[in-house]
């Protein structure tokens, strides 16, 4: 009896030896791994495909009834105007920081049919944007950021294929450019 004890512990022993090996292995593989995954993020992906300050298609992934459009920035460069306008039956619009974090989502309803008029500034720029707003910022939405680079995606929903022709016209009339520092306006 103490000799079948001795086998199982034995034998426990080099299970769990060869279970941390294993581990060991896998954990080494996967750090290896890291710097090939790390750098296929949204904001790399979304560079990819071109400059700053313009829109981007992007490919439907999780839903075939939305088409996205997205657009890289730098507040560093001074606030940034988002603009868009036509009649979609729905469409959405998230600001992200480079990380990918979700800071600010809204979506048609907000502009009560208006064209989409969007300022996005770091605070302090705000803050003199708003003490002397240009005549053609007076309707626009402001919306203050504490970040340096961002992303802005447009989702638009698509009913069915015959809002293709509209809504590229939307996309394709949809401005993300740079207003300068406040203090240029």
């Amino acid at each position: 009896m103490a000799r079948l004890g001795a086998r199982l512990g034995a034998r426990l022993l080099r299970v769990l030896i060869l279970g941390l090996i294993g581990a060991g292995i896998v954990h080494i593989v996967v750090l290896f791994l890291v710097p090939v995954y790390s750098d296929q993020n949204a904001w790399s992906r979304i560079s990819a495909l071109g400059d700053t300050y313009r829109f981007h298609r992007l490919k439907a992934v999780s839903d075939p009834l939305f088409m996205q459009s997205a657009c890289r920035f730098d507040l560093d460069d001074g606030a940034l105007r988002i603009t868009a306008k036509g009649e979609m039956p729905y469409w959405s619009m998230s600001i992200y920081n480079r990380k990918g974090d979700n800071l600010y989502s809204f979506n048609d309803s907000i502009f009560n049919e208006q064209p989409l008029d969007l300022v996005i500034a770091d605070p302090a720029s705000l803050v003199r944007l708003k003490a002397d707003i240009p005549a053609n910022l007076e309707q626009a939405i402001m919306i203050a950021q504490n970040i340096d680079e961002g992303i802005v995606v447009l989702r638009v929903f698509a009913p069915d294929a015959t809002w293709a022709t509209q809504i590229s016209k939307f996309f394709n009339d949809a401005q993300c450019i740079p207003i300068g520092s406040i203090s240029q306006l």
